[in-house]
Formats: structure tokens, C-alpha cells, sequence
């Protein structure tokens, strides 16, 4: 069950990426975002409820290093193809912010990557 829900999790994710880029002009990405925080929602309190002692640190160490990747794959991108980006706005300022998850916006740009809705 946890298989499938973790498939549906990645679909909306990625309707949230190709929302974000403009080279598809797909419009469902605000409803992927929903979708995705639900299905995490549920996960986490399913996998919580049987292992609470490693749950943050197995968790840390699985997603700051993918976050890492992410945001830095992300900022190489926006170097060579700046055009195909609406809202990232990329600062040496911004990237630290990003790396350390500190908040912040500028404009209507926040983070490299966000990993929360506003």
C-alpha cells in the first residue's frame, strides 16, 4: 500500500516541477503540491507510529543530501538556461539561504527550492 502511495507522491511532484519550469505549460502543479503534502501527511504518521527513536535522523540524512543535489542541479540550470525558470531568482545570498533552509523572499521568489507552500 505504501508503495503505491509513494508512486502517487512522485507524480505529484513532479507536476509541481514541470509547473515551476516553463518549457510545459502544465497547470496542475498547485493541485500536485496539495496532493503531495497529503500523501506525506499520511506517511509520516503511518511510519512514525511504528518507529518514533530514528525517525528524524534516518529522515535528515535522506532528504538534506537529495535537497542538496537538488538545489545546486537547480542553480547550474538556471546559469546556462536562465529563461526557462518563472519564479527562481538565484543570488549567492539566496543559495546559502537555501542550502542552510533559512526562509526568505524576494519578490515573488523565496527559496532555490521550496519545500514548503506560502
Amino acid at each position: 500500500m505504501i508503495k503505491n502511495l509513494q508512486i502517487l507522491r512522485a507524480i505529484a511532484a513532479l507536476s509541481v516541477v514541470f509547473f515551476h519550469c516553463e518549457f510545459e505549460n502544465i497547470k496542475v502543479g498547485q493541485f500536485g503540491v496539495d496532493i503531495f503534502f497529503v500523501i506525506s501527511g499520511f506517511i509520516i504518521s503511518f511510519v512514525l507510529h511504528k518507529k518514533q527513536s530514528s525517525f528524524l535522523p534516518k529522515r535528515f540524512i535522506r532528504v538534506v543530501p537529495m535537497y542538496y543535489l537538488f538545489t545546486l542541479t537547480q542553480v547550474a540550470i538556471w546559469l546556462i538556461y536562465p529563461d526557462i525558470f518563472k519564479s527562481v531568482y538565484v543570488s549567492v545570498s539566496a543559495l546559502i539561504k537555501s542550502l542552510l533552509f533559512i526562509p526568505y523572499s524576494v519578490g515573488d521568489s523565496g527559496p532555490t527550492i521550496i519545500v514548503t507552500g506560502k
